[in-house]
């Protein structure tokens, strides 16, 4: 089964007409797309990307909303994959 992963950057509504960006990395688990956001600890999933997409967007601003956290921006990403013994 092939791997997908995928890395966005996305506007996001935190209050009255304020915009900030949120990283996240989707990738194909079984019959869905998972999305997980770098700046909180928050995910979600969709049946295709752009649903994974919209939804994460969705979740972190609820998230956001009932938490009142901060939104700790995420200057770099880095990617990398490793064989290992198991």
């Amino acid at each position: 089964m092939p791997f997908i992963l995928l890395y966005f950057t996305k506007n996001i509504n935190i209050g009255e007409n304020k915009m900030k960006d949120i990283s996240y990395v989707i990738w194909k688990e079984g019959r869905h797309f998972v999305a997980q956001c770098l700046n909180v600890d928050v995910s979600s999933f969709g049946k295709n990307v752009e649903e994974a997409s919209k939804n994460i967007k969705e979740a972190v601003e609820l998230y956001l909303e009932t938490k009142g956290t901060k939104l700790p921006p995420v200057d770099n990403v880095y990617l990398g994959k490793e064989r290992i013994n198991v």
